[in-house]
């Protein structure tokens, strides 16, 4: 008779932790991308609760009117690309499914490729069964995956791992499924604005591959349960930098769920900008032209480029100080768009190149720069290689030359990704 009043105290019990984990009531906020050891003062039994809690996954519509009562705008814009638009399930030794979306990119040879985030196949942190002290590294693929595909006419597909990296998390799929499904039409990003710009900022959805802050941009993603229904998380793109270590990562309003970890990012004209990756406070995309070129340059040599430079930096509109600005249009009136440098990480490739704090970019390797974006593609290309730098200094009247050797990113440096424990 005293059991069960036990039973649901002890449930009330791990609920509550259960909110206190996710939402930070102990104290300061926690950050789900930082990396924390579990606690020892919570039980394996504790542990398997919370991670079943926090693995539902429910559609984009649950507990946001944004995406239950979409307009007409963003329906049309989703409907261009949703046979595009896959649902994904992977099954793993250590863990019964993790679900997630996806991107159809290419059809050749009866496979059809899919585009989608590395958290998918990546090895999960602490899964049901393991005691919390069975801590298992982040940067895994995870065992005897086993991965299907959904798509939108109700039909799936068992498929394969082909490619992943987790520094830029992302994944490439292969499926057989024949020629009869189309790839998405990607457009690359161009996210330079001109200081001087005249254009009102806030527009309606984008019609072309120009971004610019106030933008609506939409996330698009398939549910995994039949009929494997089309969902749609309309937002706008945020001029706010990522607090994330992939600092090349575009930050937007649009709200999704776990399940839409890994779907794209598209235009008001269904175009795919970028692949999502899903979070608590926002969802964060990595642009489509760095995807784009981290899967060519593989498919050309065999690895990914993972450019390491030592320096953080944004577009010169974003950050720059307005005194800073003032100065530099006094000096260089010509310049308009560049990329600021916010931090040299000492004894880094900058550093010995010698870039400073608040140096200005506006070439690398012989090609003008007008946003970051656009040069990091441009590193992309010439990793392991040595290439010059153009910048601007407000304490000097003219240009300076430098030397850059772009180095490449080493395992332990690699990008930190969320512990999807903490998700």
């Amino acid at each position: 008779m005293d059991d069960a009043p036990g039973e649901e105290e002890e449930v009330k019990r791990k609920k509550i932790q259960v909110y206190y984990i996710m939402y930070g009531l102990r104290g300061e906020r926690l950050n789900p991308w930082k990396r924390i050891k579990h606690s020892s003062s919570s039980s394996a039994s504790d542990m398997r609760y919370i991670y079943q809690f926090s693995s539902k996954l429910p559609n984009f519509k649950k507990g946001n009117d944004d995406n239950k009562y979409l307009d007409e705008s963003t329906k049309l814009a989703a409907l261009k690309v949703h046979r595009s638009v896959v649902a994904l399930e992977c099954f793993c030794e250590v863990q019964d499914i993790i679900r997630g979306c996806g991107t159809i990119i290419e059809t050749h040879h009866n496979k059809t490729i899919v585009l989608t985030s590395a958290n998918l196949i990546r090895q999960p942190p602490c899964p049901p069964g393991y005691t919390v002290k069975d801590e298992v590294e982040e940067n895994v693929l995870a065992s005897n995956i086993k991965v299907f595909m959904h798509a939108y006419n109700g039909r799936s597909f068992p498929g394969e791992v082909h490619a992943y990296d987790f520094h830029f998390n992302l994944a490439i799929l292969s499926f057989r499924t024949g020629n009869c499904y189309e790839p998405a039409t990607l457009a690359h990003v161009n996210d330079s604005m001109d200081v001087f710009a005249s254009q009102p900022w806030l527009r309606s959805h984008s019609e072309s591959s120009q971004l610019t802050p106030g933008d609506r941009v939409i996330v698009v993603g398939r549910y995994f349960d039949p009929p494997f229904i089309l969902m749609a998380a309309p937002g706008y793109y945020q001029l706010k930098r990522t607090k994330y270590d992939c600092k090349e990562l575009f930050t937007t309003s649009c709200v999704i769920t776990r399940c839409g970890d890994g779907a794209p990012l598209v235009n008001g004209r269904g175009e795919v900008i970028g692949i999502s990756h899903y979070d608590i406070d926002s969802t964060q995309c990595i642009p489509i032209n760095i995807a784009r070129k981290w899967w060519e340059y593989y498919k050309q040599f065999g690895k990914f480029s993972r450019p390491s430079l030592g320096i953080e930096a944004t577009n010169l509109y974003a950050k720059a100080d307005l005194g800073l600005l003032e100065n530099m249009i006094l000096k260089f009136p010509d310049v308009s768009k560049g990329v600021i440098v916010e931090k040299v990480i000492p004894g880094s490739c900058a550093d010995i190149a010698g870039m400073c704090f608040n140096d200005v970019i506006i070439q690398c390797a012989g090609k003008t720069i007008e946003s970051f974006l656009k040069f990091f593609e441009i590193i992309m290309e010439h990793v392991g290689e040595t290439v010059e730098i153009v910048v601007i200094r407000a304490d000097c009247v003219t240009p300076r030359h430098l030397k850059l050797v772009v180095a490449e990113a080493e395992p332990d440096k690699f990008n930190s990704w969320p512990n999807r424990f903490y998700k």
